[in-house]
């Protein structure tokens, strides 16, 4: 896996903030999950689990990203949301996640 330790704490205190106490996954999928390639974009992938929050992060999604990109410079990210309880409907979703790489777990408080 391509993505720097500091890199990841800066992303999950970014994230963290937004989630708040909700339970959610944060995965890494693309280029950056194969070691031998070089470059790409940070691909991520947060499974949300409260309906509410997923809807929020959707509407507030500029703001989150705009807030990772403070944090870890200008570098192209993206980042995409699901919701755990139906994600496996979306195609996308069914092919990306074998690959993906978790990166961190958010338990609710």
């Amino acid at each position: 896996m391509r993505l720097r330790s500091d890199h990841l704490s800066q992303i999950v205190a970014v994230l963290t903030q937004f989630i708040k106490e909700e339970e959610a996954t944060l995965f890494l999928f693309g280029s950056r999950t194969q070691d031998h390639l070089k470059g790409g974009d940070i691909d991520l992938i947060l499974m949300l689990r409260n309906e509410s929050t997923f809807q929020f992060l959707k509407k507030n999604k500029h703001q989150l990203l705009a807030a990772l990109h403070l944090k870890l410079g200008e570098r192209k990210i993206d980042l995409r949301l699901a919701l755990e309880s139906n994600y496996m409907d979306d195609s996308f979703f069914k092919v990306i996640m074998p690959g993906a790489v978790q990166l961190h777990h958010w338990e609710k408080t």
